[in-house]
């Protein structure tokens, strides 16, 4: 599927999305103007093709690029055969962790080359008792496994490059090495681009607080390939790498929470989405457990905020430090916002809660966001006018709360694509009571009538499957986060096609209305959607011919149901 990813996450992950096609690794040259890039400001999720396929689809890596920048001279700093092995196995010695400031780099072959701020970026330094010094996580926007080695020579780190950092087989013979270089940004006859410097020693001068700062300004850690040509072989920059402007010893601790502090589950609902998190009053403060639910490293770190008696309000400090996100190595905090008269956002020093303590609410017209560092909104998580109540039970649904719209991309044979839809599932009822989502499911409505999964096109799927329950999210075609949910729709040829919530009750269904695709609106006003089941199945290969009992390849799949309708979708065996 082309959802969500986030940046800091590895660019593997993200190319392993995306299927094996000759045009879609084509190396290609690329140049940059710097300063002027694609630039992503906040490392909140992009949305790129989605999730559903990631298991589906090849691992050919498709953030590669043929730009040789090792202009002249070529072979100045030798092959990789020339240099030391892989360091996988964590060093032993001293460790010490650090922040980054600086800019980083990271290629993806659908969004291009982004450039963003590494302020917040975790990497370590282990320092043995024979003057070795080792660093981990280079690039901050891909994360590699390898270390690279130094020494410890007059108050500074040295490290001589190039190392190789990444090793990944794919299999028949497609085997990736991925370098670490140092790197100086320059223009030449065609333009600006990241040159190899010549000299590849790299030097981190040590401060009297501490501080680590490169010996060269403008200096980059790369990422680059190696690879062989006529003339004996060139290195290639990969769009990857951090300009480093610093390292900052990073001691912080998260909040200790006094074991007077006892939590009660809460909610928490921001627009139609809505999570159990727990609160804890003690005495003036009040704590919030579980801010950021998106890293496990920090599901039980706290905020804490002072309750003002006389005026019923609760106030959280900006700044609070959450802990670090290791599947992104980032440290994260929880800043509060305010919006501008021009809908932008800033920093402000505090978020400010009216505690009305009858319906034992939480409410403010303030937001939220999880940032990589307390100072500037660069951030993964936003969350806007955040309420937080107490709830006893789920009520009685009624009726719901129609999901919304979010995307549809329709499909791409070329690329062997199915298309896919994407919206948000309500998690309240109409009054703002949370609901039982295990009685939650949704359908997708094609050509008017309730849609049909088949166990042979949807693959993780045993039977065929019309109301997929909230949170189904599997490698068969099916995605879900929080309260996103998507499908790929495999059946081509349609006219119109929408999607519904529905809440199963016992022997009681409740609908909510449903909602077209923009473009794919039903021509059909006040229809009463029946699903019906198929009843006769018959298969095609790809020149047409009925085929009695496809084996493995392609087929064209004709499913007649009981109401009279009749599907054709492209399965694979």
């Amino acid at each position: 599927m082309r959802k969500f990813y986030t940046l800091c996450a590895s660019v593997m992950a993200i190319a392993s999305i995306y299927p094996a096609s000759a045009d879609a690794v084509e190396r290609s040259s690329v140049h940059i103007e710097k300063g002027n890039p694609m630039t992503i400001q906040a490392r909140a999720p992009q949305m790129v093709r989605g999730q559903a396929a990631r298991d589906l689809r090849s691992k050919t890596r498709l953030n590669s690029m043929s730009n040789s920048m090792a202009k002249k001279p070529r072979k100045a700093i030798g092959s990789p055969d020339d240099y030391r092995g892989y360091i996988t196995e964590r060093p032993q010695g001293t460790a010490q962790l650090y922040t980054k400031t600086g800019e980083g780099w990271v290629y993806n072959w659908l969004m291009g080359i982004v450039l963003q701020p590494c302020d917040g970026s975790v990497t370590e330094i282990i320092t043995s008792d024979d003057g070795k010094v080792y660093m981990n996580n280079p690039f901050s926007l891909y994360s590699t496994p390898g270390w690279i080695e130094g020494t410890i020579e007059n108050n500074s780190y040295v490290f001589n490059l190039p190392q190789m950092v990444n090793y990944e087989d794919y299999g028949d013979g497609e085997i990736y090495e991925d370098y670490c270089l140092k790197l100086q940004y320059g223009e030449d006859e065609e333009g600006p681009w990241y040159f190899l410097c010549e000299d590849q020693t790299v030097r981190f001068n040590i401060g009297t607080d501490g501080v680590l700062t490169p010996d060269m300004e403008g200096m980059m850690l790369g990422m680059c390939n190696w690879f062989d040509d006529d003339d004996g072989g060139y290195w290639s920059w990969q769009a990857t790498g951090d300009e480093i402007n610093s390292l900052t010893p990073h001691n912080e601790k998260t909040l200790e929470v006094p074991s007077t502090a006892q939590f009660n589950d809460w909610y928490r609902s921001s627009g139609i989405n809505v999570s159990s998190i727990p609160i804890a009053f003690d005495g003036d403060k009040v704590y919030i457990k579980g801010i950021y639910s998106g890293s496990a490293d920090i599901k039980n770190s706290s905020i804490v905020g002072t309750y003002d008696n006389a005026t019923s309000k609760i106030t959280f400090e900006s700044g609070q430090y959450l802990g670090i996100d290791w599947d992104n190595c980032t440290v994260l905090y929880f800043v509060a916002s305010e919006t501008l008269p021009n809908g932008s956002n800033k920093i402000a020093d505090k978020l400010v809660f009216d505690y009305d303590k009858d319906t034992q609410t939480l409410t403010t017209d303030g937001s939220y966001a999880i940032c990589c560092t307390p100072d500037k909104l660069l951030y993964y998580q936003f969350v806007n006018k955040p309420a937080f109540f107490l709830q006893e039970g789920y009520p009685e649904v009624t009726s719901l709360v129609a999901p919304v719209y979010d995307e549809y991309y329709p499909e791409e044979p070329y690329y062997g694509y199915y298309a896919e839809l994407y919206f948000y599932i309500p998690m309240l009822t109409p009054d703002g009571k949370a609901i039982d989502t295990s009685k939650l499911y949704w359908n997708v409505i094609l050509d008017d009538e309730v849609f049909t999964f088949m166990p042979d096109e949807y693959y993780g799927l045993e039977e065929p499957m019309t109301d997929v329950p909230y949170g189904y999210d599997e490698i068969d075609g099916f995605y879900c986060s929080g309260n996103l949910a998507g499908c790929f729709i495999i059946p081509e040829g349609y006219d119109s096609l929408g999607f519904r919530t529905l809440y199963k009750d016992g022997d009681k269904t409740v609908y909510s209305d449903i909602v077209y695709v923009p473009g794919f609106e039903s021509g059909i006003k006040g229809i009463s959607i029946n699903g019906g089941k198929p009843v006769r199945e018959e298969y095609f290969d790809l020149q047409g011919r009925p085929v009695s009992q496809p084996s493995t390849g392609f087929y064209i799949r004709r499913a007649t149901y009981d109401n009279g309708k009749v599907i054709t979708s492209k399965i694979v065996r």
